[in-house]
């Protein structure tokens, strides 16, 4: 739980993790026992009413998901830092979700639970328990990417939305998709 991000994000490590806060990694052979590595979890909010951000959406970088190469275990975004660029009016939102999520950090490492005994992880493997339509990313084959696991971001900062978080996994590609959906 609440890795360092050293240990989640290739360089430049500081711009990501001044906008990705890593909720927990998963060990790979969880999943899938002939797999090795992590996989990470990350909250994270960007501003979905910025319409200059668009220049820098991708295949897997969108409104409403997140692509990573996975290097060696450790994360590298799939596109501009610019991506996260805020108007003045998110800014507070930002602020509050990089709060709540230090302080769920830190509720947990002296209580091994977070704040008012949420949930840590909704599902684990299996089929993605969607509360929307299927948006199960597919790899650069055009193959459905494996769904890893499901978290509710509320229960890590008051992000003011209750998004469903799911992380999706390509092995052959080293790619890694986190799709979230509002409740």
């Amino acid at each position: 739980m609440f890795p360092d991000p050293t240990a989640v994000f290739v360089e430049p490590v500081s711009e990501h993790a001044a906008v990705l806060f890593p909720i927990f990694s998963i060990d790979l052979s969880v999943i899938e026992p002939t797999w090795n590595g992590q996989l990470h979890m990350l909250l994270f909010n960007y501003d979905p009413y910025n319409k200059a951000t668009v220049v820098t959406f991708t295949e897997h970088c969108k409104d409403n998901s997140m692509g990573f190469d996975v290097v060696e275990g450790r994360y590298r975004f799939q596109t501009s830092f610019a991506f996260f660029d805020l108007q003045d009016n998110w800014k507070e939102w930002f602020r509050r979700t990089r709060e709540g999520f230090g302080t769920a950090r830190d509720h947990y490492r002296l209580s091994n639970e977070l704040p008012g005994k949420a949930s840590l992880i909704d599902q684990i493997g299996g089929m993605p328990d969607w509360i929307q339509n299927d948006e199960t990313p597919l790899d650069p084959d055009g193959e459905p990417m494996r769904f890893i696991a499901k978290v509710t971001s509320y229960n890590y900062a008051d992000d003011m939305c209750g998004r469903i978080l799911y992380l999706f996994y390509s092995h052959t590609h080293q790619l890694a998709v986190i799709v979230d959906q509002c409740d």
